[in-house]
């Protein structure tokens, strides 16, 4: 049995295989080795992607994965396009969104404690608005 585990799995596999013997639960261990089988023999694009992030992370350090998190401050921004809607920024670098015309009106506190907004389309010192936001997903 050992013999074929090492014919079907390979070698990156199968040098846990004395480990694989020790699982008491038979339904765990053939789901361990049906997952096995399927990622050394399946060629289709998500697997070899996964085999890399598994065996050769190097590969993938650069690339960008769909399932990490995005800049959720860029995005927010691309929504509101058309949008009078404007970003600003507290002393604190907590972003505020300015609705109607997107210059202050009104004055509020931030979470810091540092006031913010304005009146009459004056911002409070320190309040800044947000000219230019790039996207800042980090890759890898």
């Amino acid at each position: 049995r050992s013999s074929d585990l090492k014919a079907l799995m390979g070698t990156k596999l199968a040098s846990g295989s004395s480990e694989l013997s020790n699982i008491d639960d038979s339904n765990l261990l053939e789901v361990v080795l049906h997952a096995g089988l399927i990622v050394n023999t399946s060629k289709h694009p998500i697997v070899e992607l996964l085999k890399s992030i598994c065996f050769e992370p190097s590969k993938v350090k650069d690339m960008y994965l769909p399932t990490m998190a995005d800049d959720i401050l860029f995005e927010m921004n691309k929504w509101k396009t058309g949008s009078k809607e404007r970003l600003w920024q507290c002393k604190c670098k907590r972003f505020w969104s300015v609705e109607n015309c997107g210059r202050p009106m009104e004055k509020k506190k931030c979470q810091c404690g540092e006031e913010v907004g304005g009146e009459n389309h004056k911002p409070v010192e320190g309040f800044q608005e947000v000219e230019n936001v790039t996207d800042n997903t980090e890759r890898g």
